[in-house]
């Protein structure tokens, strides 16, 4: 018997447009048998919408932009794309999509739309409002807007910076997730005549969303859409927009004229999205082209150079000033910019690829003429000319090379070009089983015939926005917190007038629980309810816990003076400890000043340490405070660069007698500390003698927990340390794997960041160093993100574009290393250094100055602690 014919994968083909008279083919619109110029034409879309939808296009893709490109023969001048509309004027693509979705039955259509000048809470309605009209076939390309003549339109000085944006996006895509899958019920809407009800009281809710850039109450104002969450497209070509996509995307267009480019950028993300926990193939990745198709090869070349005479140059090269940021015009008409002096590096890098690419290309000068007529038609992407059977050939092969799943097409004339890949390619394609009879699902949402995989229009279970998903038949949605179940119930006990003195102890001790454990805007919401319920008679450990967390908010915020003053005006009271607990609680007064004193780096904080006196017999309590001195000891020490003094604490304090065994959580504390200043003074073999009995003796409940990721993590700096990377990445993999139900914790929060640091730094060790960019970007959008490591965020986004900076230099991107540098080193100049990633102040640090400058003669300086004088490196 003969084997079964492998079914080949279908492609995905997608027209790429604009609403504007040019595209990516400046002074096309002069053509006759153009109709882009059309644009503001109802019918134009409606026609080209029929058209897609009868030659079975998976969908119309809509780029859009919210200013003009103004750089070349700047600055600021627009004159350039004028004659030619290169991109200008353009209009708003929202308005056009539910006429042409009443014309077509299963043409899926993706908007492009910024997250930078409009909040979420109305783009949110806008898209859920098109999900209904067009019956699912929407969805959203999410950009971050990066000219800085769209960010004086809406009023600002400059363009927000790079990371910024992408930080930004981050919360606006929760946001936005919240509203579409979690405001809603499943089963909110019944139309129930019999019961007058439209919507069921009780199924819709607020999000009360309180982030670092958005805030947003709900509910949403939409009912649920047949997709609640639009299909996710994302275009970004940065590392940042990279790393974006694989947490968020279901579809990304990558850029590349060169299918080695290509496929790099498919196995990065395919390579990410597995370690986020995305279905690497889940995510459809899709390259830019041009098509040009006729009968034969040379009546297609024909075509392509009558289309090329209509080219406006200006307008062209206008283009590319905006899209690399290049004003092209204050060089010679006759400068080779492979070569051309202070030409942008990574330019070149890409000029040099082109050349290689096009026949003859490396043995002539790549010229403003040369570039012009590259660009002319299609941009910077791959063109296809030729017979339907020249074009497939082509096609098949970059598939095969680089892995993606199909195209994005632009077009010379439209709808022309698009007629014709209808016409001759298609059927070519469909011959060869590389193209679809019909919709996966005709008449379906967009998710449903991108995904094609027969799981339904919702997102996948894979996706974030998944975890917000509110099902029918829960009274709140599985992804909301404790806080937010019991939230209610503590805040109407809270202001009850009469409550029993009993009761409103309990309920305060719950309050006072989420001041510990939840996000920095939650701890302060709870410290305010929690001040309302503070008697006089109310015990001593929780007045003592109110202004401990108090003050601990303080200290996050950069405010020491009013965090020590909640501690002594407290002391003033002159309230007695009585118990054990009460004891407890003002040994963590203490250590809350301790912390201050560090972050001042006053002078007397050492003698401060050793003012905390322990009560005899050392209760589980007393062990657990005296514990937090040692390591805010051991912290002080760290900190200002004496880690011989900080060992001494932690080994001290693990070698005392003790009439009850320390508790296992406590000495995992200190051991994972000293674990990590033995990292920091390469004592590796010390780390793997202290870590293997705990690691061992560790149960299922243990792998679970954060502190066996602190073990875990101190493990795999010992592995990088040893130069073993393989079994340093298997160790961070096994921490990866460790799921937290409080992603907004502090503690989750900083261990976070020491896993995106390690992964990185494990990359940079590998041969592959533009994966190790790629990781240390990452490293920086999250850092960003991390609002609630407002007090220490600053040092650590300067290792990381240090530590990028590094890794650029090593795959040539010196031009991108200078800028990574230069952020960094602005960064230490205002920052003191911190301690707490071990080895990366440190050790590494100093190992990538110190090749930085014999390569290339940069330098830092460093603010030092404790008032000492600043370090410069090398």
């Amino acid at each position: 018997m003969g084997s079964l014919p492998i079914e080949k994968k279908k492609w995905i083909m997608n027209a790429f447009a604009m609403s504007s008279p040019g595209h990516v083919a400046a002074g096309l619109w002069r053509h006759p048998e153009n109709r882009s110029q059309q644009y503001h034409n109802l019918k134009y879309w409606t026609d080209l919408a029929k058209i897609l939808d009868e030659g079975k296009f998976h969908g119309l893709f809509i780029a859009d932009m919210l200013g003009v490109y103004d750089v070349y023969k700047g600055p600021d001048n627009i004159d350039p794309v004028l004659p030619g509309a290169a991109q200008f004027p353009i209009s708003d693509p929202f308005p056009a999509i539910a006429a042409m979705a009443a014309v077509t039955k299963s043409l899926s259509f993706g908007i492009t739309s910024s997250t930078t000048y409009e909040h979420p809470f109305s783009l949110a309605r806008r898209f859920s409002t098109l999900d209904h009209l067009t019956g699912g076939r929407v969805g959203w390309n999410i950009v971050t807007s990066y000219l800085e003549n769209a960010a004086r339109n809406f009023g600002l000085d400059t363009q927000v910076p790079h990371d910024t944006r992408y930080a930004k996006a981050d919360e606006y895509l929760d946001v936005s997730y919240k509203l579409w899958e979690g405001s809603w019920r499943d089963d909110a809407v019944v139309e129930d005549f019999k019961s007058r009800q439209y919507t069921v009281p009780g199924r819709v809710r607020r999000i009360n969303h309180q982030g670092e850039w958005f805030k947003s109450a709900g509910p949403h104002t939409v009912e649920p859409s047949p997709q609640r969450t639009p299909y996710i497209f994302q275009a970004g070509t940065s590392s940042a927009g990279k790393v974006f996509a694989t947490k968020h995307a279901e579809a990304m267009f990558l850029p590349g004229m060169e299918p080695k480019v290509i496929k790099r950028g498919v196995e990065a993300i395919r390579t990410l999205a597995n370690e986020v926990g995305r279905d690497p193939n889940g995510i459809k990745l899709i390259a830019g082209i041009l098509i040009i198709v006729d009968e034969t090869d040379a009546k297609a070349q024909a075509k392509y150079d009558e289309y090329l005479s209509y080219a406006d140059d200006d307008g062209t090269l206008a283009l590319f000033g905006g899209w690399y940021g290049v004003d092209i015009s204050t060089w010679g008409d006759d400068e080779d910019f492979r070569f051309a002096p202070g030409f942008p590096g990574a330019v070149q890098g890409m000029l040099e690829a082109w050349s290689a690419m096009v026949p003859g290309g490396q043995s002539v000068k790549w010229t403003k003429a040369r570039i012009t007529k590259e660009l002319a038609l299609g941009g910077p992407h791959i063109k296809a000319i030729g017979s339907a059977s020249t074009v497939a050939d082509q096609l098949e092969r970059i598939v095969d090379e680089t892995g993606i799943d199909g195209f994005n097409i632009s077009y010379a004339i439209s709808p022309g070009n698009f007629q014709d890949i209808i016409k001759y390619l298609l059927p070519e394609l469909r011959r060869r089983g590389l193209f679809w009879d019909d919709y996966a699902v005709p008449g379906g949402t967009a998710r449903e015939n991108y995904s094609a995989d027969e799981k339904g229009p919702r997102v996948r279970d894979d996706h974030p926005a998944s975890k917000y998903r509110w099902r029918a038949g829960e009274d709140i949605p599985q992804s909301a917190s404790l806080k937010q179940r019991i939230w209610p119930i503590l805040e109407k006990a809270a202001t009850t007038i009469n409550v029993r003195a009993a009761l409103r102890n309990q309920v305060l001790e719950a309050i006072l629980y989420f001041c510990e454990r939840d996000s920095v805007a939650s701890r302060l919401t709870a410290t305010e309810l929690a001040s309302k319920l503070l008697k006089k008679s109310t015990p001593y450990y929780l007045q003592a816990s109110a202004v401990l967390f108090r003050s601990i908010l303080y200290r996050l915020d950069g405010d020491m003076a009013k965090s020590e003053a909640q501690i002594r005006n407290f002391y003033k009271q002159d309230i007695p400890p009585k118990t054990r607990r009460d004891h407890a609680l003002q040994g963590r007064l203490h250590i809350s000043q301790i912390e201050n004193k560090i972050k001042c780096y006053e002078p007397d904080v050492a003698s401060f340490i050793y003012q905390w006196e322990v009560e005899q017999p050392m209760s589980t309590l007393d062990i657990e405070i005296t514990s937090r001195v040692q390591s805010a000891a051991a912290r002080l020490f760290q900190s200002i660069g004496d880690l011989e003094a900080a060992k001494a604490f932690l080994e001290q304090f693990l070698s005392l007698k003790r009439a009850t065994p320390t508790p296992v959580n406590t000495r995992r504390v200190i051991i994972s500390r000293l674990a990590d200043i033995y990292c920091e003074l390469r004592e590796y073999p010390k780390v793997t003698e202290i870590l293997q009995p705990e690691l061992e003796g560790s149960t299922a409940p243990d792998r679970a927990s954060r502190l066996y990721r602190r073990l875990m993590l101190a493990l795999m700096e010992a592995n990088v340390g040893f130069g073993r990377s393989d079994a340093a990445y298997r160790v961070l993999k096994k921490t990866q794997d460790i799921a937290f139900p409080e992603p907004d914790n502090l503690h989750d929060q900083l261990l976070h960041m020491r896993t995106l640091f390690g992964a990185a730094r494990i990359a940079h060790m590998g041969s592959d160093r533009a994966e190790a960019v790629l990781r240390w970007r990452f490293a920086l959008q999250e850092v960003e993100r991390m609002h609630i490591l407002k007090s220490t965020r600053g040092f650590t986004s300067a290792i990381g574009y240090l530590s990028m900076a590094h890794a650029q230099l090593s795959i040539g991107d010196r031009h991108g290393a200078r800028h990574s540098w230069l952020i960094g080193a602005a960064v230490l100049k205002s920052e003191i250094c911190e301690f707490w990633i071990p080895v990366a102040s440190t050790v590494w640090l100093r190992e990538i100055a110190t090749d930085v400058h014999k390569s290339e003669g940069w330098s830092l300086r460093i603010m030092l602690p404790g008032g000492r004088p600043d370090l410069t490196w090398p």
